[in-house]
């Protein structure tokens, strides 16, 4: 997120480099100076309350030498037609300077770039002859000094500094200003940080978000930091109350001869703002300047308006010209309550209903896309994008304005799926607070009164003809301040919150201080049962916290309580005392991310620092709840993989359409119908995988091209199927099924065999995990290219073969305790296709339940990998492995430690006699190593072999050199350099004793 300092000074005061502050200045003031503010202070503030600074920039840095200066005389240049000389005045000096500008002109403020400047666009600034004439300088546009540019309100000139709509001031200022930079002079200079900011935290996606953040901060510093109420509301008479009112019992206004009325048809929070006989303008010159530098361009007032309040207070809204916009006649239409049609509705979209969004873009819409629609069809993406049908223009003088919190999700949707992501998208998709939106309203129309140069006329707030989200469901007031509150040590008090509930308190609860009273019912607007809604609503804001919470969680108090009160106060908690004991009221902002005492204290340990925590003891003993019982079982198995030579992969879940047809399947739901994703992350990957051999596969073909011949991989990963445990179909798919014949999903053997769904495992413990698609944990493995290169021991290469998987399959089961039982392959598996005809077989268990299969690849299925070497794989079902493992109960007989630490591994030559065999130095070594490790119970010994014997120069006749790796296995921990040369040295010394052997390396 882009934060400017210039924007963040409205809400609270900065740090500067001599330890002081800089007032908070209003919109409009330009005394911000870059080079005062301390942006370390501010950086380690923001990283150590969990807000990353990634970068920062200065805007009109590298541009100190542009400076504002005035045309005082201007002629026309002798040899040039189209060029003019210039003299300008710069304060200490009066340059020449030759321009081209159309509009250069006598009397003209504008911008010059010195001798020596260097522009964004990479062009220097030299003393140079143009045409015989001497040109000391250059006469700037906006786009050359880095600037956005509109030609509509900027020309395509040099920049006239006097222009307020191309960001400029009035000319007595600038008479006072000759030879000042610029950007400074017209306040555009600003800083801005570049935050990370978690998805967590979106009430820091805005400025005021932020500023509570530096406050607090600052705060903790000791710095008397300074919050400023900002705010455009006190200059309108129209507040947060009566918009709420109006919203939740109006369902009819009338803009001119229009009869307005809307229909929420998606049940969200929303409601309409209407306004008419608006001049609109072009914005002031500090409001462009400000959208600007957070990449935003100035359209209007009305549009610049709306951008403003989303980055200040962090509440999207969107504007229609109602002129545009198909309504009907007052007179034809029926009253609310009638059989007339709704002029505007919040509704899904038609199916293949097109849009022209404000990006020029037209694109085809789904039921999934929730718009705001006329008579004559979508005029915005509900949270995401704008109509241009509709888009207010300067002549537009009636705009309905439109208020609404969308579903995440479904903004999230929309937005990925046509590839848009804006500002307001962005921050519906994190959860924004939906209890501003009234304040929201009343600072738009508030700014308006301000930034427009003639008054308007406000015709009031419209909730919907058939619902009452216009009224959110609790937070009903009207908070004016979302800022810091002060430290009350003497908290209010209410003995009766557990009988009633004061209206007054829940503003309090939510940090507000003000509650609107007059014309406010709380039945009226949420309907019988207010007080109980009410009350779970304050209850849940409501964390208990007292001077040991900190010392309790942290092991020490950090600082004092006191402290600690008013941290969270300045966070906006606000403290509550109820039956004699402390409670801190979480702020609505804070509502979706912070839930009882442990987060009451992490917000103290953000804003001390968490390197401020001591490393204490814990005075008591840690207790963790049981692992589920399928996780040693996933564990021992992946281990014991691990051990056979198998390297494991991580991938997605998502599979191709095409998988299954390249290894023969004649359908996609020939292993259960597959679960087609609606906006899958990646395009080719629609699906979820119902089998772990193309991923492996793909993983292959990958080592291969890299040049890896040879390797063992293995895969534990869940498959999905569109039916329940019970085989019952679970979603409806939809249209788009990426090039899949919808009849195709339903064409399902009927014998599945260990890839039915009842064969799944249910990870899930709520109580709808039966109605949910099956999910099936499964390990499979490939062996591909060669076991053993060709070597003295052999004279051939050995590849991988089917016997190979087999042993290693049962090796597994062993490790698991299962006594795996391999059967002749049935001809109705529905691997059939993909194996070779005679190089595969079932897997049963000791008690007959499937568990799996094992075979080497067939060539056809593996050419369609683009892979030509031999393949054999295996998959294992774990949930019916695991299944049978409990019924036959013998996994407490068998148990495998996984390996956790490394094998340490030796190479040794011996020079023996030639009578020696291989066998007789491997079983000296065996011994000497084994009797050590049988003492000090540290290692076993994992393996002894002779991989090289060497005849020739340096080794005397009738002798050899015999080359043989030890491997030893630690058991408690990784062994140190003097326990792996004690195991060097009885090696040694064993084999010396033995054979009278010397060590040649």
């Amino acid at each position: 997120m882009l934060v400017s300092l210039r924007f963040l000074n409205h809400f609270v005061s900065l740090p500067k480099k001599n330890a002081t502050l800089l007032p908070t200045q209003l919109p409009g003031q330009s005394q911000l100076n870059p080079e005062e503010l301390d942006l370390h202070v501010l950086s380690d503030i923001l990283t150590r309350q969990g807000f990353e600074v990634e970068s920062s920039k200065v805007l009109g840095a590298d541009l100190e030498n542009v400076v504002v200066g005035k045309i005082v005389a201007l002629e026309p240049h002798a040899n040039a037609q189209k060029l003019r000389v210039c003299q300008v005045n710069i304060g200490s000096e009066t340059l020449q300077i030759v321009c081209g500008a159309p509009n250069a002109r006598a009397g003209l403020f504008v911008a010059v770039a010195k001798v020596g400047t260097q522009l964004p666009g990479g062009l220097k600034i030299l003393e140079n002859e143009i045409r015989g004439v001497v040109s000391a300088g250059m006469l700037c546009s906006r786009g050359e000094l880095g600037l956005p540019v509109s030609v509509e309100k900027d020309g395509d000139g040099i920049w006239e500094l006097s222009n307020e709509a191309s960001g400029g001031t009035n000319e007595e200022h600038l008479s006072q200003k000759i030879g000042n930079q610029v950007f400074a002079t017209l306040g555009a200079n600003d800083v801005l940080l570049d935050l990370s900011v978690t998805p967590n935290r979106p009430d820091a996606l805005c400025h005021r978000g932020v500023a509570r953040e530096v406050y607090a901060g600052l705060r903790q510093l000791g710095l008397a930091a300074t919050w400023s109420d900002f705010s455009f509301a006190a200059h309108s008479t129209i507040g947060a109350s009566q918009i709420c009112l109006e919203a939740s019992t109006q369902r009819e206004l009338i803009l001119g001869t229009k009869r307005i009325s809307v229909l929420n048809s998606l049940d969200v929070p929303a409601f309409f703002v209407l306004i008419e006989e608006v001049q609109n303008t072009l914005s002031p010159a500090w409001l462009r300047h400000q959208l600007e530098a957070l990449d935003q361009n100035s359209i209007n007032a009305l549009v610049d308006v709306s951008n403003f309040i989303l980055q200040a207070f962090g509440q999207p809204s969107h504007a229609f010209d109602a002129s545009k916009l198909c309504l009907k006649d007052g007179a034809g239409s029926s009253s609310v309550g009638g059989d007339a049609e709704p002029l505007l509705e919040l509704r899904l979209a038609h199916s293949k209903e097109r849009f022209l969004g404000l990006d020029g873009k037209e694109r085809e819409l789904t039921p999934e896309d929730c718009v705001v629609a006329d008579g004559a069809g979508p005029q915005a993406l509900l949270g995401v994008l704008g109509g241009e049908n509709s888009k207010v223009e300067l002549q537009s003088s009636s705009v309905i304005w439109e208020i609404a919190n969308p579903h995440p999700v479904a903004v999230r949707r929309t937005a990925r799926k046509i590839g848009k992501k804006t500002d307001a998208s962005f921050l519906f998709e994190k959860g924004i607070d939906t209890g501003q939106r009234f304040s929201a309203a009343a600072e738009i129309l508030g700014m308006l009164n301000v930034i427009l140069k003639a008054p308007f006329k406000y015709l009031g707030a419209l909730g919907s003809v058939k619902n009452s989200q216009a009224s959110l469901p609790w937070w009903v007031s009207d908070f004016p301040d979302h800022g810091p509150h002060q430290l009350d040590l003497k908290p209010q008090s209410t003995n009766a919150v557990s009988k009633t509930l004061c209206v007054d308190l829940l503003p309090l609860a939510l940090g507000q201080v003000t509650w609107p009273k007059a014309g406010l019912n709380m039945h009226t607007i949420l309907g019988a049962g207010a007080e109980k809604q009410l009350k779970g609503a304050f209850d849940k804001t409501l964390q208990e916290f007292s001077e040991h919470s900190v010392r309790k969680l942290l092991g020490h108090e950090l600082v004092n309580f006191q402290t600690q009160q008013r941290i969270l106060a300045d966070l906006g908690f606000v403290a509550v005392e109820h039956q004699q004991r402390q409670f801190f009221a979480a702020p609505s902002w804070r509502l979706r991310d912070l839930e009882g005492e442990a987060g009451l204290v992490e917000e103290i340990a953000r804003v001390v620092g968490i390197d401020k925590v001591p490393a204490v003891p814990l005075l008591q003993e840690a207790t963790s709840a049981g692992a589920d019982v399928h996780l040693p079982f996933f564990e021992l198995a992946c281990a014991r993989a691990a051990a056979l030579g198998y390297n494991e992969i991580a991938s997605y879940h998502f599979a191709k359409t095409t998988d299954l047809k390249k290894l023969g399947f004649l359908s996609p739901s020939s292993l259960g119908e597959p679960l087609v994703l609606r906006n899958p992350i990646l395009r080719d990957h629609p699906l979820m995988q119902s089998t772990l051999l193309p991923n492996l596969l793909r993983c292959v073909a990958k080592n291969l091209n890299f040049g890896i011949d040879s390797g063992q991989l293995f895969h534990l990963s869940r498959t999905y199927q569109n039916t329940d445990a019970l085989g019952q179909r679970c979603l409806e798919q939809g249209e788009d099924l990426f090039g899949l014949d919808p009849a195709d999903l339903c064409q399902i053997a009927e014998d599945l065999k260990e890839y039915a769904p009842a064969a799944s495992w249910a990870y899930a413990r709520e109580k709808t995990f039966a109605k949910r698609p099956a999910e099936t944990p499964r390990l499979a493995g490939v062996l591909f290219g060669l076991r053993a290169e060709k070597s003295w021991q052999h004279q051939n290469e050995l590849a991988w073969t089917f016997q190979d998987a087999l042993a290693h399959v049962v090796s597994l089961g062993a490790a698991c305790g299962l006594d795996v039982v391999v059967a002749q392959w049935e001809f109705d598996h529905p691997f059939t296709c993909a194996l070779h005809p005679h190089r595969r077989a079932c897997l049963f268990s000791k008690g007959g339940s499937r568990l799996g299969w094992v075979g080497e690849m067939h060539p056809k299925g593996l050419r369609g990998f683009d892979i030509e070497k031999r393949v054999v794989g295996f998959e294992l079902n774990l949930a019916n492995c695991l299944r049978a493992q409990v019924s036959e109960q013998t996994f407490s007989k068998r148990v495998v430690q996984p390996l956790r630490f490394p094998t340490v591994k030796r190479d040794f030559a011996f020079q023996v006699d030639e009578k020696v065999k291989g066998s007789d130095l491997t079983g000296v070594v065996h011994k000497a190593v084994e009797q050590l490790a049988s003492t000090t119970h540290l290692f076993v010994l994992k393996a002894v072999r002779v991989f090289d014997v060497y005849r020739g120069n340096g080794v005397p006749q009738g002798q050899k050199s015999m080359a043989i790796r030890v491997e030893i296995d630690p058991t408690q921990r990784t062994l140190n350099d003097a326990e792996i040369l004690s195991v060097q040295e009885s090696l040694l010394e064993g084999v010396r004793k033995e054979f009278g052997a010397e060590v040649r390396a």
